[in-house]
């Protein structure tokens, strides 16, 4: 059981980061988009 769940968990973390990454960079982006605005 343990050689499926570390791949699993590994594919976790890293779809866990991705997402992180993409919202951060796209609430940078927003942020920056509302700065212009003002």
């Amino acid at each position: 059981m343990n050689w499926i769940l570390i791949p699993a968990l590994w594919l976790l973390a890293f779809i866990l980061v991705c997402a992180f990454t993409m919202g951060a960079k796209r609430a940078e982006s927003e942020a920056r988009r509302l700065d212009e605005q003002a």
